[in-house]
């Protein structure tokens, strides 16, 4: 059995353009400078507790997570009579 002239010309161009096209590379982008790292400022050192004189005497931690303070009042009485020795 032969096949019409029309078959085989339709298989040649189907065949064709794969043989004969030029392959282009796709265009490569050139990578771009990598942004230089921002320095990341160092923080200040803290201290590790504060203690100081509000309304009472304050131990803070450097957070201010914990605060210890200490009040109160004080007192004193004396009496003096002048002429008076101690010990009579």
């Amino acid at each position: 059995m032969t096949r019409p002239p029309f078959v085989l010309a339709a298989l040649l161009t189907l065949a064709a353009p794969p043989l004969f096209a030029q392959v282009t590379p796709p265009p490569v982008a050139e990578p771009s400078p990598a942004p230089s790292p921002t320095p990341t400022p160092s923080p200040s050192p803290r201290p590790a507790f504060v203690a100081g004189y509000k309304n009472g005497f304050v131990l803070q931690s450097e957070t201010g997570d914990f605060v210890l303070k200490i009040t109160g009042y004080a007192q004193a009485d004396g009496r003096f009579m002048p002429g008076t020795r101690p010990g009579r």
